[in-house]
């Protein structure tokens, strides 16, 4: 599994190419099956093959969709949304608003 609960994470492949490069924060692991309610309406989590999926939330509004039940798509926008853990990569480091106080002088 590349992130973990409370992680950053940058999208690396999305279903729509506008959320790549996004960031967003790692809150709960989905079990299959687990609703729920977007923009759109209530949303259901399909896990497949036992991949792990993520519910995360962004800052910035993310691109999505939903099928209808007479098969028709519907485009929505919401700072939530669910993401296969394959199509994240977790940040790390220190932040730039960090202080550093163990720097090494030359």
């Amino acid at each position: 599994m590349n992130c973990k609960p409370g992680d950053l994470a940058i999208i690396v492949v999305a279903t729509n190419p506008a959320n790549v490069g996004r960031i967003v924060e790692c809150i709960s692991l989905a079990a299959n099956g687990d609703i729920r309610e977007s923009a759109a309406g209530p949303a259901r989590v399909r896990v497949k093959l036992g991949e792990p999926v993520w519910f995360v939330r962004c800052a910035s509004l993310l691109a999505s969709h939903n099928k209808t039940r007479k098969g028709h798509s519907v485009r929505y926008f919401d700072h939530e949304g669910w993401i296969l853990d394959s199509r994240l990569r977790p940040i790390s480091g220190v932040l730039v608003t960090d202080d550093v106080a163990d720097e090494v002088t030359a």
